[in-house]
């Protein structure tokens, strides 16, 4: 097993990163130690931990201290698996306002819960933010190589804060099951913009909502487009 300090030279990530592409392609394990040493806000940090999750897929290796805030990672990597991976980073923010800062934990513990037993590890922040009310939400975004896609939940007088992390959380899952490239929300926002820049457009939608399919018939009374709408893929001509 090859060692290495993570504080050497810059002390950034860089050093984490190149370890964990030639462990994986030579197959040596390694471990490594004051991993970003040298930054301001030292330890593994999301994106850091994203790198990590990829290489373990990859290589079904075996790994020990892939946690927010670790300073101290073990690597030992099996064989390279080939195919085509999806990789997602998904971060979010539990928040109230004028309200206890537990029911924000309790809304960001219910939407991890629900992540977690689907295989989705996110990384959420919980704070407290200045409101003329009182109130609590939860935001969710999940990013891959050319998309995001966010989730919402608001709280409401009598509703649990559980609700509010599971709604958000459960959004969020559907549209990572449909595969799709656009969420519910983006797929009939993004309508007007391809309609104005015209050509011939194709996408995959997580839900066709009857708020797509209006938007359609709206865009249709201003300008020249043809629509096509098939299972999940909207595929759109305009002149």
């Amino acid at each position: 097993m090859i060692h290495i300090d993570g504080s050497y030279g810059e002390g950034g990530g860089q050093i984490l990163r190149t370890a964990l592409s030639l462990s994986s392609i030579l197959q040596v394990p390694f471990h490594i130690l004051n991993i970003r040493k040298g930054r301001r806000r030292p330890d593994l940090m999301p994106q850091h931990l994203m790198s990590v999750r990829a290489f373990k897929k990859v290589t079904k290796a075996e790994i020990k201290g892939n946690s927010k805030g670790s300073t101290e990672l073990y690597f030992s990597p099996n064989k390279i698996i080939p195919g085509n991976y999806t990789l997602r980073c998904i971060k979010g923010i539990s928040a109230v306002g004028d309200l206890p800062l537990s029911i924000a934990e309790r809304q960001k513990k219910a939407a991890i819960a629900l992540l977690n037993s689907e295989g989705v590890q996110p990384e959420i922040k919980v704070t407290s933010v200045p409101t003329p009310g009182r109130g609590s939400y939860i935001f969710l975004i999940i990013e891959t190589e050319h998309i995001r896609a966010g989730f919402s939940s608001l709280g409401a007088k009598g509703k649990r804060a559980e609700t509010v992390g599971e709604e958000a959380a459960k959004e969020l899952v559907q549209y990572i099951r449909s595969n799709a490239c656009l969420d519910q929300h983006l797929s009939d926002q993004i309508l007007v913009y391809i309609a104005l820049i015209g050509g011939h457009w194709r996408f995959s939608a997580s839900s066709i909502t009857e708020h797509l399919k209006t938007n359609l018939w709206v865009i249709g009374k201003f300008l020249d487009v043809k629509y096509e709408i098939k299972d999940s893929i909207v595929e759109i001509k305009s002149k």
